[in-house]
């Protein structure tokens, strides 16, 4: 295959290289499909929340390790779990953490378990964009170890191995808790979004059974690259070879050695 030709004084002059994609047209494209043509690969980086802070989350607080690492899985079930809007936790009357609690859990965890079980599901449709990072942000009161579709992502104050009933390795003041997010890059795990439904699966845990408080709250962040809006579709049927994907062998003539055709 010759792209343009220049034969003079018994002599052919042409450029060699190579193309990855190619695709030869049976008509003449308009202008703006050649634009389209040339910024085909032109994307916009967009910033993106996944789990908002006042996302609602499911919760679960284990009396024993009957569910193993199974809740930690995007296809758990756990309709018979509580929903609630986040943050939850609970504190004294007056205390530091009490204006950032939206949901009281006292009752379900004071005095039954250090810790338990979160799960924040959320969706990313990769079809149409690419997560390029994704970044963690948490308020805990005191440790905490997240899962990202099962894989572990980040942790603070927590032992190994983590168990049902494990408690937080350290503590953390209050004024920090309320005044710090933990922010921890994730982008590392990316192959672990899946298209459509994800879950975010958190064990959060306290120092002891009868803390005085407890807080959790998290909020999932990414930046994402989608297409331009408003690009032209090329139909390949208009094609009369198309080989997107393998490469091409090209020749291109110089015309006099100065200018290529």
């Amino acid at each position: 295959f010759t792209l343009g030709a220049y034969h003079g004084g018994g002599t052919d002059y042409y450029f060699s290289g190579s193309l990855d994609d190619y695709r030869i047209y049976n008509r003449a494209l308009s202008a703006a499909e050649v634009t389209s043509l040339y910024n085909m690969n032109s994307a916009s980086q967009v910033n993106t929340t996944l789990i908002a802070a006042d996302a609602d989350v499911s919760y679960f607080i284990p009396g024993d390790n009957s569910l193993g690492d199974t809740w930690q899985q995007p296809g758990f079930d756990d309709s018979s779990w509580t929903e609630v809007p986040q943050p939850l936790g609970f504190e004294s009357s007056g205390g530091t953490l009490e204006p950032l609690v939206t949901t009281n859990i006292r009752a379900d965890i004071r005095g039954v378990n250090a810790g338990g079980y979160f799960r924040f599901p959320f969706r990313v449709n990769t079809a149409g964009s690419t997560v390029l990072s994704a970044t963690l942000n948490v308020t805990i009161d005191d440790g905490y170890v997240a899962y990202l579709n099962g894989v572990e992502v980040a942790r603070l104050n927590a032992p190994t191995p983590v168990n049902w009933n494990s408690r937080a390795t350290g503590s953390r003041s209050d004024s920090t808790v309320a005044s710090t997010k933990l922010t921890t890059d994730i982008s590392a795990h990316l192959d672990a979004i899946a298209d459509g439904e994800n879950i975010l699966a958190i064990q959060a845990m306290n120092t002891s059974v009868s803390g005085s408080d407890f807080l959790l709250g998290v909020e999932l962040t990414a930046v994402e690259q989608r297409p331009e809006p408003g690009s032209i579709s090329l139909n390949p049927g208009d094609a009369v070879a198309d080989a997107l994907g393998e490469e091409l062998t090209f020749e291109v003539a110089a015309d006099e050695g100065t200018e290529w055709s």
